[in-house]
């Protein structure tokens, strides 16, 4: 059984708006299935979002939605076979652009290796409220988003959530979180400071997720990441068991 193109869109978008509810100004609203979630003091424009698209009856609708909201950009993310035919015509009509490219992975928890490849001499653990700053702050600075990191420090101790960190000494030095819905757990924010890369903090930190999501009877693993065959995080996907189920172009909207 393949994990359905529905729940793999809807649970992205659900996994971002949660995790950004702590932002001030935060506007969501949802069109059918489809979500759409506007911060508009984010200066990265990186968090104004919206996916979940069956079909899209609503785009239009969302579209005005960013426009009602002021922010200048945002990303809308489609799968592939939910685009009509007639797409270039629509994108062009509602100014939308292509980004970047991701890979929609996924794979069974069951299939999900724990093997450890980390370097003995760190660890992995779940954190608490008492390092959800310094979590958040590496998280935040290695995706250059330091002003949101008090956003990120919110999401510790929320349902739905497991946030995991890989320790040297009393340093965390890598990142990652998992989010739970509808059967499904997303893979989010996994990040390493670059003085731990290659030592599998993801991998372990991987793991660790799936265990979690294993003891919780989930099912699924999802996960996004960039297109390029030499990304790393593409890489510590394919050896704990991910598989792609599509390639998706990120559409940009823009405030004309």
């Amino acid at each position: 059984m393949t994990l359905s193109t529905d729940l793999a869109e809807r649970i992205e978008i659900e996994a971002y708006t949660d995790f950004a509810s702590a932002a001030r100004d935060l506007s969501t609203r949802r069109f059918g299935p489809a979500l759409a979630l506007a911060v508009p003091d984010d200066p990265t424009g990186f968090w104004c979002k919206a996916g979940g698209f069956d079909t899209l009856t609503h785009l239009v609708e969302v579209c005005d939605f960013f426009e009602s909201t002021g922010v200048a950009t945002a990303n809308l993310a489609i799968a592939p076979d939910r685009l009509p035919t007639n797409w270039p015509d629509m994108a062009d009509r509602l100014g939308l652009t292509e980004g970047e490219r991701k890979v929609k992975m996924a794979a069974e928890v069951d299939q999900v290796t724990t093997r450890s490849t980390l370097d003995p001499a760190l660890r992995v653990a779940p954190v608490e409220r008492q390092d959800a700053d310094q979590w958040a702050g590496v998280m935040m600075r290695t995706f250059e988003m330091p002003e949101m990191a008090g956003m990120a420090a919110a999401a510790i101790g929320r349902p739905n959530w497991h946030a995991y960190a890989v320790w040297a000494g009393d340093e965390i030095v890598a990142v990652a979180s998992g989010f739970s819905h509808a059967g499904a757990t997303n893979m989010f924010g996994g990040a390493t400071v670059p003085k731990a890369r290659a030592r599998g903090a993801q991998s372990a930190l991987l793991a660790a997720r799936a265990q979690v999501a294993r003891q919780e009877n989930i099912r699924w693993l999802v996960a996004e990441t960039e297109a390029d065959p030499h990304n790393p995080s593409l890489r510590n996907l394919h050896r704990a068991g991910f598989r792609p189920l599509y390639e998706r172009t990120t559409w940009l909207w823009r405030r004309r």
